[in-house]
């Protein structure tokens, strides 16, 4: 995080003024300035009336052609902008890409120059000299320096941060003897994916990045074959899910699973087909079923706040929530502001029956085995989320009594599942009665058959996977018994591997998420919900 000096309200008002003054002196217009500074004309316009925070670099470029300096009674003028830098209009708009995307740090500079190295190909990556030479950057670093914010929250002046991960480069290459060139080519490709996905894992410990624990993880195999087998393992088979590619998930959800169940249902009770969409959502029997849709969260992982905030035109804040357990009040608060808004929805009061859920929508992140939804329990009935949520809404009071007494529409939607897991819910799930209604079930994202480690083409990895120097036996406690193998190759045998940005599944291989208090080091540590008493 770079922060930067803040103006006060009166030095920006002041310096609003003398920019507006200048521009309407020089004749340009918010374009033609744009393009001088290598400013976007929008940013331009709001820069201009004063909606700003900091003497960004925006600002500073604005006044410098502008002839004005920040404050009025600073001494020293800014540093003029380089011709080329004026007119060149494609270099500043690429200058602008690179600029949003850079920390201001040398480190940063280099590892954006290697991303744009490898996009094109053989042609030299650009100069560090580049960046650093830029006037208005050595500009505003002598005046406003930077502080790095730790993750631990600590600050410090300069590029500390970014020594410690040369150190880790550094100490990585040594790890795994490459030569210059090999270096050369492995960090453009580990710089850019730790930046767009790995770093942003939640459980790596205070300080430490993808890079520094790929170092200390591949420092505990044997040199040569083992530690290649286990790079390339990380090259080539690691499959890691950011938030934003969860989020885009949960975007999907309702109008690739949820909408369109609800407008053939309209269609049907209408007697229209299901192709036209646009006049059934209109219909007053559409928004009904619409309102009388639950959602509820099966873990935190299920995003519940993501899906509010993604269809903000289509479900209210009473109808979500974010855990499938929920109190008798809060039930009793759902039901009564269902019949209110049901009531503006149908222009009368809504009857008893009508002021009752008919679809209740399960959401949840991920499955790799499907067995903590649902699976046998050995008494000859059924455990797991899944039927739980069923034995409580064909219970009295609470859920029993918020949904409909018939026809009431079960939807389970995850955002992400391997085959094992798929196949497991689909061939159990028709055995689990619901007598109001019918279940569902849904996956917005699978893994496919190829996502599992294969004995023939992933042989070197499930090599140092079945070894037992890298297995600590206390992985497997009494709930591995549920998946009836050790955890070794990730519980109930799943083979995966995964990482989801928040945490890794315990259904991926253990070398994988191996958790700190283990004597095996993982590449993304684990927190398991069950956490052993000490």
């Amino acid at each position: 995080m770079q922060i930067y000096m803040k103006p006060t309200r009166k030095e920006r008002t002041e310096l609003v003024r003398r920019m507006q003054a200048a521009r309407g002196r020089l004749g340009l217009s918010y374009a033609a300035l744009g393009e001088r500074a290598g400013v976007d004309a929008s940013q331009v316009s709001r820069i201009c009336r004063g909606e700003y925070a900091t003497f960004s670099d925006s600002v500073v470029r604005i006044c410098t052609v502008l002839g004005e300096r920040l404050r009025s009674g600073d001494a020293e003028p800014l540093p003029a902008l380089p011709a080329a830098r004026r007119t060149d209009a494609a270099w500043a708009k690429l200058e602008r890409s690179v600029r949003s995307a850079w920390d201001e740090t040398p480190a940063g500079a280099e590892r954006l120059a290697k991303v744009i190295a490898a996009v094109g190909g053989d042609r030299p990556p650009l100069a560090l000299g580049t960046f650093q030479s830029d006037p208005i950057f050595l500009w505003r670093r002598q005046h406003f320096p930077p502080i790095c914010r730790t993750t631990s929250g600590e600050g410090r002046q300069g590029g500390k941060l970014g020594v410690r991960k040369d150190l880790a480069e550094s100490l990585l290459a040594k790890i795994m003897d490459w030569s210059d060139d090999e270096k050369a080519a492995e960090r453009a490709y580990l710089e850019s994916f730790a930046s767009y996905k790995y770093d942003e894992y939640q459980q790596f410990s205070p300080g430490r990045r993808f890079i520094e624990s790929l170092a200390l993880w591949l420092g505990q195999f044997d040199p040569g074959a083992n530690r290649r087998a286990a790079y390339d393992f990380v090259r080539r088979r690691l499959l890691f899910i950011s938030n934003n590619e969860m989020n885009h998930l949960v975007e999907l959800t309702f109008p690739t699973v949820v909408r369109p169940i609800l407008i053939s249902d309209t269609a049907q009770a209408l007697g229209v087909h299901p192709c036209r969409v646009k006049a059934i959502v209109r219909e007053t029997e559409y928004r009904k079923r619409l309102r009388q849709t639950l959602v509820l969260g099966l873990s935190d992982g299920a995003r519940t706040d993501w899906f509010r905030r993604a269809n903000p035109q289509e479900m209210s804040n009473e109808q979500v929530f974010h855990a499938y357990d929920v109190s008798d009040a809060k039930t009793g608060g759902m039901v009564e502001d269902l019949g209110k808004h049901l009531g503006k929805i149908l222009g009368r009061d809504a009857t008893a029956e009508e002021a009752r859920f008919r679809y209740v929508v399960l959401l949840d992140d991920f499955t790799g085995s499907g067995t903590s939804f649902i699976r046998e329990d050995g008494k000859g009935g059924w455990t797991g989320k899944i039927a739980k949520i069923v034995a409580n809404l064909m219970t009295a009071g609470n859920l029993g009594d918020a949904i409909a007494d018939e026809g009431v529409k079960i939807i389970i939607v995850l955002y992400v599942a391997a085959d094992q897991a798929i196949d497991h819910i689909e061939e159990l799930l028709p055995s689990l009665a619901f007598g109001k209604g019918t279940i569902a079930f849904h996956v917005i994202h699978k893994l496919g058959t190829s996502t599992p480690l294969d004995d023939e083409r992933d042989k070197a990895i499930l090599s140092l996977v079945g070894d037992e120097r890298y297995f600590d036996d206390d992985a497997d406690d009494e709930h591995s018994k549920v998946g009836k193998a050790s955890k070794q190759f990730g519980f109930a045998g799943c083979r995966l591997p995964l990482v989801l940005a928040h945490n890794t599944p315990n259904n991926s291989v253990y070398l994988l998420w191996a958790e700190e208090d283990q004597r095996v080091l993982g590449l993304f540590p684990r927190v398991s919900r069950h956490r052993k008493l000490q």
